[in-house]
Order: structure tokens, then sequence, then C-alpha cells
């Protein structure tokens, strides 16, 4: 049973690193903080703006917030494939546990005079490594800190997220350059990108009539300060980034000591990564119509928002740019509808987006990818000390649900899962929200 997992060689650590180390750094695209909630309904938040994460989806919720908060939270993610390969690893199966078996076999092979395409051995260390390719191998990391000052309409936060994505690139290599019929192989390559983002924001939320003079029929009419509100988030970007895509480690390179100590990794001296440095805003408004409705819409990255990286750095990075993204939503309280009160006790809300609607935020302009819908219900469980959210939801044609538990008036634990085109994430995280 030691056997299993005695000290390996330099070779098999870094593949069982290429499953493994996104657990440990975790990944995130996106420039702003998302949050477990509103991924768990589908990515339906524009219009929602009842707690902290709608400052992100749009700052005008601001206004329609009634009390202080402080918030601090930590959001793990992994992809569906990694979490299940995970699981299967703690009860000694699975690809990871097949890859270091097969790894351990396959380095003694090479031990003796490098690497024998025909072996049966390296054959399936190659199909051990299609397996591999066919699965996505990302996880992600968030961290958010924020506080809101209601009298003021104002609020600051920091969100933090850090990257590891790999992927493997299939590409042939002649076995011999002296003979013509020599046959040609698969030569694997793994690219993986690693990255750390850092976004201050700032955001500020008005009543209409802070903004501008409201005719005397409408102040005296149904229409009250709350009714009609705007916001604007200021962000700062900052970005490290690095990537292996101009020197990619290889499979021939496993049988090679000295090419894998240059291709193992992350830069040696990390003063060395480039830096990226940028500034965004959105600008958004939420229309209250009544108790049990809102309307919303929320311009995310105005006139373009770019990450600009240090060109004077050994590793260079392409500048990014976030294009422009107009998100409309609305939010509906079927129980409010129907005269229900006790809103405390239960509570629903059913929600819908349309994003991308200019068509620049992404290639893909099909409906189904700019649909978002959402659906929570929420119930107390133990007077005010406990209670219990449930959601589900539909993100760009992919299925999303989660769970919420919150405790003593501050305490928050939640877990979501939602799909993208890209891959199905796993999300746990736990908060603090004064």
């Amino acid at each position: 049973m030691k056997q299993r997992y005695r000290i390996f060689r330099l070779s098999n650590i870094i593949l069982i690193a290429i499953i493994l180390f996104p657990i440990i750094i975790f990944a995130a695209d996106n420039v702003f903080y998302r949050g477990v909630r509103p991924m768990a309904m589908g990515g339906a938040f524009t219009a929602v703006g009842d707690d902290y994460n709608s400052r992100n989806w749009n700052p005008a919720s601001l206004a329609t917030q009634n009390s202080w908060d402080l918030t601090i939270e930590l959001v793990p993610k992994i992809t569906k494939d990694v979490g299940d390969e995970l699981m299967n690893f703690a009860q000694g199966k699975g690809l990871i546990q097949d890859t270091i078996d097969v790894m351990d076999e396959f380095q003694k092979t090479t031990n003796s005079g490098g690497i024998n395409m025909t072996d049966p051995v390296t054959q399936k260390m190659l199909t051990q490594v299609d397996k591999i390719s066919s699965k996505i191998i990302e996880g992600g990391n968030e961290f958010y800190a924020g506080f809101s000052i209601r009298p003021w309409k104002i609020a600051f936060g920091v969100s933090q997220s850090s990257t590891l994505r790999t992927y493997i690139v299939k590409s042939a290599m002649n076995q011999s350059l002296f003979f013509p019929q020599a046959f040609s192989w698969i030569d694997n390559k793994v690219i993986y990108t690693a990255s750390v983002d850092v976004v201050p924001t700032i955001s500020k939320a008005f009543t209409i009539k802070e903004i501008i003079p409201v005719p005397k029929f409408l102040s005296e009419g149904d229409m009250t300060d709350r009714d009609l509100n705007w916001g604007v988030n200021l962000k700062y970007l900052l970005r490290a980034k690095y990537s292996d895509e101009k020197d990619p480690l290889a499979f021939t390179d496993l049988g090679n000591e000295a090419a894998l100590k240059q291709k193992s990794g992350i830069p040696k001296d990390m003063n060395d990564l480039p830096i990226g440095k940028g500034i965004g805003a959105d600008i958004g408004t939420i229309i209250k119509l009544n108790d049990y409705l809102n309307m919303g819409l929320n311009v995310q990255d105005i006139g373009v928002t770019k990450i600009e990286y240090d060109k004077d750095k050994t590793y260079t990075t392409i500048d990014e740019e976030f294009p422009t993204n107009l998100r409309i939503g609305a939010a509906f309280k079927p129980l409010k509808f129907m005269g229900y009160k006790n809103t405390k006790a239960m509570d629903m809300t059913l929600a819908a987006d349309l994003d991308n609607l200019n068509g620049s935020a992404r290639d893909n302009t099909d409906f189904a990818d700019k649909t978002h819908l959402g659906f929570e219900t929420k119930f107390s469980l133990w007077r005010d000390f406990l209670g219990l959210g449930l959601r589900v939801g539909e993100n760009q044609g992919f299925p999303t649900y989660g769970v919420t538990l919150n405790g003593l008036w501050f305490f928050s634990l939640q877990a979501s899962m939602y799909g993208t085109d890209f891959a199905d994430y796993y999300t746990l995280s736990g908060g603090l929200v004064f």
C-alpha cells in the first residue's frame, strides 16, 4: 500500500501536478466578482438588487438596499471533471490513480535508454495522456471583501481571483529524419495559463431626484425616491499572467530530465512576471415598478476595458480587451404579488436576463447564448437564527443550481453548480455578512 505513495521522479511529479495543481491555484476569467448566489440563479441578477452581490451586477442596486453591510467571502471553484476525479482518487481509483500507476511503469522503461515508441508501455502511456486530454482541467478561487454606506449610497470592494487552466494540444513528430518511411507519432504538448487578478472597485448610486429634477406630477404620484435609480461602478484591474504557449512541455520531454527542469513551470523569479493594468467602468439602472417587479439595465465595461502589460519583462504577455456588454433583466416576487406579507419567513424570486445585446461581448450571438434564467426560494427555519435558500437556473442554455444556509444573522455557507459552454463548475463558499 505504501508503494503507491512513494516519492516520484521529476517527470512523474510534473504530470501529476498537471492534474492536481488546479486544486491549489484556481481559475476565473471574469474581471468582476460574480458570486455563488447569482451563478446558481443562472447569472440572472441584473434586476434582483437585494444583497452585496448585486452591486457587481448592477451598481444601481445600492439605492434599493435597506441596510449597511460588511462582507467577506471566499469561493473555491473546480470543474466537474476535476471534482469527479478527486472523488475517485480518494477511493484509490480513477484517472489520477491510473496515471500514477502508468507513469511509474513508463518511467522504468525510460531509465535505460529514452523513449521507445513501439514499446507497449509507451503506447499505454500515450493512451493515458489521451484520456487526460479529454478532461477539462480547471478550477478557481474568488475572494471578495467590501462594505457599503447606506445613507451615501456608496460601496467599496476588492475582489481577487487566481487562475490555472491546462489543456493538451496534439502534434505530430517524426521518429527519424533519415528514413522516408519513418512513421510519425503524436507528441502531446501541455499548455497552461496561470494568472492572478486583483480588482478594487468603488460604486455609487443615485436616485432620479439626485440627478435630474422630477416633474411634480411624478413626485406626487406613485413614483418615490427609490423607484428609479442609477449607479456607476469604477474598477482598477491588476493582472499577473504567465503561459507556456511559446515553449510548452511535450510528451517527449518526459524522458529528458534537463528539458524538464527548463520547462517545469512558472518563472523562478516572480518579479519577472508581466503585470497588466487597466481601468474600467460600468453603469446601470434599476426601475422599481412596484413591490414585486424590478427592471434593470447594466452596461459593463463601457467603451472596452483594456489590460496593458509590461513590455520590459522576460515573459511577455499580449494585451487583453474586455468588450462592452449590454445586459437587461427583470426580477419578479410572486409571493408579494399574491399579497403575502411575511417575506422573512418565506420569499421567492423569479429572474431573467439577456446579455450581449450589443453583440460584441462574445462571438456567439445566438439567442440561447444570451439567456439567463433563475428561480430562488428562501425559508426561515428557526426564527431569524437559521435560514435556507434553494436555487435553480439556466445559464446560456446550461443548467445551474445551488443552496445557501444562513445562521446567526451574519454567517453564510453556499454551494452551487453552474454550466458554461466551456465546462461545468462546482463552487463552495463561506462568508460573513454584517
